[in-house]
C-alpha cells in the first residue's frame, strides 16, 4: 500500500517539472500516520480544506477567476449634431441615438464617444479620419463614397409645415408650385422635391432660423425631418406651437443611419458590431422602450411621434 505522503506527492506535484518537484505541502505529510486506516484520498480532501481551496464564495460573493482580466473596450469617436429628440447634449443620456448605441457596441468591445458638433463639420470630420463614425444621417451617393452605412435605424418623415393662419394644401410635390419653402442647407429631401423648380427655396443653416422665419411670415413653409422640427417647436414656442400645422402627408420618408468612416481602422468590423447589436436591442424590445422614452413610437422601422397635446375649448393657443 504507498504511503500517504506518496499519494499526496502524487496528487500535488508541479506537472511538467523535472523529477516531479513536489510543492511545499509534503512538509505537513509527516502529521499523518503512515499505518493510519484514513483512506489517502481523505488525507487530500482533509489538506485541501486546510488550505481553503475548497471554500465555496461567501453568500452573494462572484468567484473571480485568477488571471483572467476584463479587456477595456475600444473607444469609437462617433459625431453628432444637436437634432432633438435623435441626439442632443442636454438631452436625457444624449438621446436615443447615442443611447441606442452604447447599447448595441458595448458587448461587442466597444465604447463610443459622442462628439457634438455641427452638422456639416461632422461630416468633414468623418471624411477627414477625425472620427470613426457620425450618427444619425440620411444617406447619399455623394457620403456613400467615404462612409459605410448600416442598416436603417429607424424611418422617419421629411414633413411640410405651415401656418394655421395661412394654411398650405400638400398633397404632392406639385402643390408647392409657386410657394416659398424654407429647406436645411443642402440638404437632400427627395427626387421629386430636389429637381422641382417651380418652387421658391430659402436655404436655411439651422432648424431654428426655418421655425423663425415660418413664424416670422417670410416663407409660406419649411420642410424637415418631422421631429426635429417638432422638437423645436415645443421647446422654443411652447405658447404658439399650435399656429404651426404639420401637413398629413409627408413629403418624403427618409432612413437614418450610422456611417462608419471608411478610413477607420477596422471599419467593417465596428459595422457589423452595430448591425447585430442594433438589430438585437430590437428583437428583445429594448430599442422600443428606449424610444418610448423619447415620445418616439416603433412599428417595424417605421418611427412616427405622439400627436401634440389638443386645444382646450376657448383657448386661442396657448396650453
Amino acid at each position: 500500500m504507498p504511503k500517504v505522503a506518496d499519494c499526496l506527492s502524487f496528487h500535488l506535484s508541479q506537472p511538467g517539472s523535472p523529477g516531479g518537484k513536489k510543492l511545499p505541502v509534503l512538509l505537513f505529510s509527516s502529521i499523518f500516520a503512515p499505518t493510519s486506516t484514513i483512506a489517502p484520498k481523505s488525507y487530500l480532501l482533509i489538506l485541501l480544506a486546510a488550505f481553503g481551496l475548497m471554500a465555496p464564495p461567501a453568500l452573494g460573493e462572484n468567484p473571480v477567476l485568477p488571471n483572467r482580466p476584463l479587456a477595456p473596450a475600444s473607444e469609437i469617436r462617433i459625431a453628432a449634431a444637436e437634432l432633438a429628440p435623435h441626439a442632443g447634449q442636454l438631452l436625457p443620456e444624449q438621446g436615443w441615438v447615442p443611447r441606442v448605441l452604447a447599447l448595441a457596441l458595448i458587448e461587442h468591445g466597444y465604447a463610443p464617444h459622442i462628439q457634438f458638433m455641427p452638422f456639416r463639420r461632422a461630416l468633414s470630420s468623418a471624411q477627414q479620419g477625425k472620427v470613426e463614425a457620425i450618427a444619425p444621417l440620411y444617406k447619399s451617393p455623394a457620403r456613400e463614397a467615404y462612409l459605410l452605412f448600416s442598416d436603417p435605424l429607424g424611418v422617419s418623415a421629411t414633413a411640410l409645415f405651415y401656418r394655421r393662419a395661412h394654411p398650405v394644401h400638400f398633397e404632392r410635390i406639385q402643390d408647392l408650385a409657386g410657394l416659398k419653402v424654407a429647406v436645411m442647407r443642402g440638404a437632400r429631401v427627395s427626387d421629386d422635391f430636389d429637381s422641382f423648380a417651380q418652387l421658391v427655396r430659402v436655404e436655411v443653416t439651422s432648424y431654428e432660423q426655418q421655425v423663425r422665419m415660418l413664424m416670422a411670415g417670410r416663407v409660406d413653409a419649411i420642410v424637415g425631418e418631422e421631429f426635429v422640427v417638432r422638437a423645436m417647436i415645443e421647446r422654443q414656442y411652447r405658447l404658439a406651437d399650435h399656429d404651426i400645422v404639420q401637413a398629413p402627408s409627408p413629403v418624403a420618408l427618409q432612413a437614418m443611419y450610422v456611417g462608419v468612416a471608411k478610413s477607420a481602422i477596422g471599419a467593417q468590423e465596428k459595422l457589423v458590431a452595430i448591425n447585430a447589436g442594433v438589430a438585437k436591442l430590437a428583437a428583445s424590445g429594448v430599442l422600443q422602450s428606449v424610444l418610448a422614452e423619447y415620445g418616439i413610437h416603433y412599428d417595424q422601422g417605421r418611427l412616427s411621434p405622439r400627436p401634440l397635446p389638443p386645444m382646450e375649448a376657448g383657448d386661442p393657443g396657448e396650453h
